[in-house]
């Protein structure tokens, strides 16, 4: 995980990856992050890829381009 952004009590949790591909490995993190963290309402794996797909309950892949603008 690379970003946590805070908002009063709850978080956002993003990891970064230049790759259009990823894998249940890429996303360890931010699963682990979400079951330890309630507070954190949502976590995006930020990608290079040209899709936005809901992977499961509070975990997007985002394209960085989406997410930086």
């Amino acid at each position: 995980m690379d970003f946590v952004v805070e908002a009063g009590r709850e978080c956002l949790a993003i990891e970064v990856k230049s790759a259009s591909r990823w894998d249940q490995r890429d996303t360890a993190g931010l699963r682990a992050f979400l079951e330890r963290t309630p507070r954190c309402k949502a976590a995006i794996l930020a990608h290079g890829g040209a899709e936005a797909v809901r992977l499961e309950d509070r975990l997007w892949a985002i394209p960085l381009g989406t997410v930086l603008s």
